[in-house]
């Protein structure tokens, strides 16, 4: 046998057991949530049918009757509260002399009611030595909750009594004892109800239904995860992605008018725009963008109409400045400003700067191209420069001077 027999091939440990995908994984965990739910769901139904079913005892009773119901199980806490064990006591009266005047049914505490010692029936004792029938006086002057007394009065044949007792857990003595003198013709149907499981299946079974909705919620979530992966298209909401849609799409379409020479402030911003940026001559720019097409809120000197769109962006530098400034445009729509207005306040003539500036302008500013070769500078702030820009063949931005 040789060395390489005895060593085993990682390859196919590996082949045995592949390793699952981050989908597998989460169809997995949602399969055992759901099975968690059903699971609890099932343990809760079930605890609480057992809480609910009584332990019952039938028997026929004549005048007078013991019953010992054994140990009633319960929590140990002494004293009326909600832990005691209910028990119903039904019955039916079948036949009962006239001279019955009323059914006493005593619930004493005690281990038993009576039983054989040394061949000799014996009743039972409590620890002070008292019998059941001292006990039985003592019941009628003063019950206690280990010594409960109920009364049925103006008895008839064929009628049905319900008693209710809450008793602690531990053995007792029942005694059902008709006040006659006529015991023979006395026949009872007794049926005994105790729920002794009641508080501990009932509080088992909260517990699983809690344990059941928290298995949902994990259902839930493992189900949303599983649907993300298969279809990661939907992960948004319709409502997110329409957001998403229309801020890109005035990013991408850009102010609706230039800013003006006029006015103090810039223009407010853009409220829609072109889907795509203008084009422009390849040669350079040749006039300046013309301005918004209403009045401002100013008084302005600037063109009135948007930049034209060419039919492609700059290929390159611009040959120069443009031939000559656009005063005539100017002076032409301050001519239907004069017609249209009464009184229009006068055109400020655009002063010929001094020297042009040369010095390329390099900031972090967003430039819009507008058609032309001309572009609109975005400040950070979202407002518009109220400067004409260029670009150079360096890719470097220069304000535009229609004297230069």
């Amino acid at each position: 046998m040789s060395e390489e027999d005895g060593v085993e091939n990682p390859s196919l440990d590996t082949l045995e057991t592949p390793t699952k995908t981050p989908l597998e994984e989460r169809q997995e965990k949602m399969k055992k949530s759901r099975w968690n739910v059903l699971m609890y769901l099932g343990l809760a139904a079930i605890l609480f049918s057992f809480s609910l079913f009584p332990m019952t005892t039938e028997m026929e009773v004549d005048y007078a009757k013991d019953y010992e119901t054994g140990y009633i199980f319960g929590l140990p806490i002494t004293g009326p509260d909600y832990t005691d064990v209910p028990v119903e006591i039904i019955i039916e009266v079948e036949k009962v002399p006239t001279d019955a005047t009323k059914i006493e049914v005593f619930m004493i505490q005690a281990d038993y009611c009576t039983k054989f010692i040394n061949g000799a029936q014996t009743d039972f004792q409590d620890e002070n030595g008292n019998s059941l029938a001292q006990l039985q006086i003592a019941t009628r002057n003063q019950q206690t909750h280990q010594r409960q007394l109920q009364t049925i009065e103006n008895i008839a044949p064929g009628e049905t009594y319900n008693l209710e007792f809450n008793i602690d857990a531990g053995s007792y003595c029942v005694q059902i004892i008709t006040e006659t003198s006529e015991g023979l013709d006395v026949k009872l149907n007794v049926t005994y109800k105790m729920y002794p499981f009641q508080i501990l299946g009932g509080s088992l079974a909260l517990f699983c239904l809690l344990l059941s909705a928290f298995a949902f919620i994990g259902a839930q979530k493992h189900g949303k995860e599983v649907r993300e992966a298969m279809n990661p298209n939907t992960r948004k909401s319709i409502e997110s992605q329409v957001l998403l849609q229309t801020s890109a799409d005035r990013i991408s379409a850009g102010p609706r008018s230039g800013p003006t020479t006029g006015p103090s402030a810039p223009p407010s911003g853009p409220s829609s725009g072109p889907s795509a940026p203008p084009s422009g001559p390849s040669s350079g720019p040749s006039a300046p963008p013309s301005g918004p097409s209403v009045p401002p809120s100013g008084p302005s000197s600037g063109p009135s109409t948007p930049p034209e769109a060419t039919s492609g962006p700059p290929s390159g530098p611009p040959s120069g400045p443009p031939s000559g400034p656009p005063f005539g445009e100017i002076a032409a729509e301050a001519d239907i400003y004069e017609t249209s207005e009464p009184n229009p306040e006068p055109i400020a003539e655009l002063a010929p700067e001094e020297e042009a500036i040369t010095t390329p302008v390099v900031e972090a500013d967003i430039y819009e191209d507008q058609g032309g070769g001309f572009f609109f500078r975005k400040l950070a702030d979202g407002s518009y420069d109220q400067t004409v820009f260029w670009c150079d063949e360096n890719g470097n931005y220069h304000p535009y001077s229609p004297d230069a």
